[in-house]
């Protein structure tokens, strides 16, 4: 290599060596934008957990106050369960759909 030749060597091998990593590595898919409503109600759970913990720090809150923000926790547990129940069901449903979608034509459904 010549004296020019050597100035632009990282600019040249950069390029090549970027040109390379285009070529033979896959694209990176984005990711969900969308939460699912499980972690919606995760979040909604440890925020009023969080202001529970505050509320109960407090001396002088009332009791009705607690009450019913540990009320509310406990409905929000019952939603998470059916939100990861109703997650569950549609997976398996997609699963027996791929299975089944094959061999429907040759196998009648009993």
């Amino acid at each position: 290599l010549d004296q020019q030749g050597l100035e632009y060597f990282p600019e040249v091998f950069t390029e090549k060596l970027l040109g390379i990593c285009k070529e033979h590595c896959p694209i990176k898919v984005p990711k969900r934008t969308s939460s699912s409503p499980f972690q919606i109600l995760s979040r909604k759970k440890r925020s009023l957990q969080n202001r529970l913990e505050l509320i109960k720090s407090d001396p002088s809150s009332p009791m009705s106050k607690i009450k019913s923000l540990e009320d509310k926790i406990a409905l929000i547990h019952y939603d998470i369960r059916d939100a990861i129940c109703s997650d569950n069901l549609y997976k398996e449903e997609l699963a027996t759909n791929k299975v089944r979608s094959p061999y429907s034509a040759l196998i009648p459904l009993l």
